[in-house]
């Protein structure tokens, strides 16, 4: 869950049915949330729009939460994403080499 100003102030980690409830409880607001994963799916913002890598978190749908109670229904359906795949070589020796970071960008970031 991210605040009206994009910062972080809660997460929520499934459960064997997809299920989550957030890490800590949250004072009245609006909050904004997103999903970060590491299992090979396309991350959203709470509305689906996709948010692959660095997204604007207050450009997903807002959440309003009120004081002492729980609010239903923040679901995500997630789709697999694609992957890339290659190796990483000494250009001298053809040798493979680890430790190397592969950075992918979509075109719409600077480097």
């Amino acid at each position: 869950m991210y605040d009206a100003s994009g910062r972080r102030v809660a997460s929520g980690f499934p459960d064997a049915q997809g299920r989550y409830l957030t890490d800590t409880g949250l004072p009245a607001g609006t909050y904004y949330a997103r999903t970060s994963n590491v299992g090979g799916y396309v991350n959203r913002l709470y509305d689906g729009l996709p948010c692959p890598g660095t997204c604007t978190v207050t450009a997903g749908l807002p959440i309003v939460v009120a004081a002492g109670s729980t609010t239903n229904g923040v679901n995500f359906s997630l789709s697999a994403g694609g992957r890339i795949t290659g190796t990483i070589t000494d250009a001298t020796t053809g040798s493979p080499l680890a430790g190397v970071t592969v950075s992918i960008f979509d075109g719409t970031e600077a480097w």
